[in-house]
């Protein structure tokens, strides 16, 4: 599948002297794509992690030069040795900021990215991270991410610019925070939950903050929610600046939420703000990522003097999505995407369907769907209600829809349309004949 070149295999360690190299900015390249020559071509070119035949390690980094009107490549192979299967999670980061997070598995690829936000023809620090490594074939028996082709800026034309071009890692990032915060290395792959993007997180997530001068002192606003790898249950967020080893924060994260926080940093700098995790790291079916937390949404905004004065209740109601308030109202038709920890395992929901009044009829039916498939099918009268499924198979992230018979209007100013009040939809485990007595 592959040739190794018979160059030396020691990696070639050069005192990294990133943005302000003392060969100065005009003289380093701006790619390499010829291995060994580019690397140690009279121009220059810092660097570590990468052998001289073109292999990096699970992490490698390298400095190269903006020119005007380029965008980056990348093109290399994840070689098949002995897993046709293997796959490894690529970050790339351009100076601390996250461009491109992207599953390979074996054989060729090219990614390339627009990079936005960046002043051009000056030195970029360029790191390849990999989630996994493979053994070369003895005799050479070096841990390897990849074999490199091409790295650094160019001009061509694509020959399919659509399908291979991509924006700068901004999804989670509410627009009016765009150029102020920038994700950095230790995030997942973007997915989407209907129409809403996440990103989940193992651990040691970083934001990149921008402080501009001449503004108030900021607030961070992360709308986040555990995941399998706590168990799904509320956890310790510690946020860390770079230079201390001590949090300046410590948040409890109870569910899908929004939490705030002062940023203690001075105006006219950059910061690097990690998110941590004591504990989680559970595992779950068919998952080889530990999904410790997701997060939907990061915003930046000066901090309020004051809370804003209250508004009538209709205007300050949760924002619906997919079907489900953030206070836990329901329409007819809402959909989850929810972890399945056991296998096999049982669905719980518990809910209400409110007494609004004394002659009120709010009598309602439930269907209960997994994947697609009908589970369960109940009648719900007014008043609290729980629904244990059948033992479900398999496990894995699952898709989950609840569709109700009827709906109605919540009364006073709030006026909205809803179905049901719903307090917890989880997967569990099937109890023990020891939980049952």
């Amino acid at each position: 599948m592959f040739s190794l070149m018979r160059y030396s295999y020691s990696i070639i360690l050069v005192t990294l002297l990133w943005a302000t190299a003392s060969f100065g900015q005009e003289n380093v390249l701006a790619q390499v794509s010829r291995f060994p020559e580019d690397l140690i071509s009279s121009q220059g070119v810092d660097h570590e992690g990468i052998y001289s035949d073109g292999w990096v390690a699970a992490s490698a980094c390298i400095v190269l030069r903006q020119p005007s009107g380029t965008f980056f490549r990348l093109k290399g192979l994840i070689p098949q040795i002995s897993n046709s299967a293997f796959s490894t999670q690529l970050e790339v980061l351009i100076d601390r900021r996250l461009v491109i997070t992207k599953m390979l598995g074996c054989g060729e690829f090219t990614i390339e990215a627009s990079i936005l936000n960046l002043t051009s023809n000056i030195n970029r620090r360029i790191e390849l991270r990999y989630t996994k490594t493979q053994l070369l074939p003895a005799p050479d028996a070096r841990a390897v991410a990849a074999q490199l082709f091409q790295v650094g800026f160019v001009t061509e034309t694509l020959n399919n610019p659509a399908s291979t071009r991509l924006k700068s890692a901004t999804d989670i990032i509410a627009p009016a925070a765009s150029g102020q915060i920038a994700l950095g290395a230790g995030w997942y792959e973007s997915e989407k939950m209907m129409a809403t993007p996440f990103r989940w997180v193992n651990n040691n997530a970083e934001i990149v903050l921008d402080m501009l001068a001449g503004k108030a002192p900021a607030t961070l606003e992360l709308e986040l929610e555990p995941g399998p790898g706590v168990s799904l249950k509320p956890f310790e967020l510690l946020l860390f600046r770079e230079s201390s080893s001590m949090p300046f924060e410590k948040i409890t994260v109870q569910g899908r939420e929004t939490v705030r926080f002062n940023l203690p940093f001075s105006p006219n700098t950059t910061e690097v703000i990690t998110l941590k995790v004591e504990g989680g790291g559970q595992l779950i079916p068919q998952e080889l990522r530990v999904l410790n937390f997701r997060v939907f949404k990061i915003k930046l905004s000066e901090s309020q003097p004051a809370p804003a004065a209250p508004q009538p209740a209709a205007a300050t109601h949760a924002q619906k999505r997919n079907g489900m308030f953030d206070d836990g109202w329901v329409s007819k038709h809402v959909e989850f995407k929810l972890p399945q920890l056991f296998s096999p395992g049982i669905l719980v929901l518990r809910g209400s369907i409110p007494v609004l009044s004394a002659t009120d009829n709010l009598a309602n039916e439930v269907i209960i769907k997994v994947d697609d498939k009908i589970i369960a099918q109940e009648k719900l009268k007014q008043g609290t209600f729980e629904i244990t499924t059948s033992p479900i198979s398999g496990g894995g992230i699952r898709k989950v829809e609840l569709i109700f018979l009827n709906e109605f209007k919540l009364p006073n100013t709030d006026q909205r349309i809803v179905s049901a009040l719903i307090e917890q939809v989880t997967f569990e485990k099937l109890p023990t004949i020891t939980e049952k007595k």
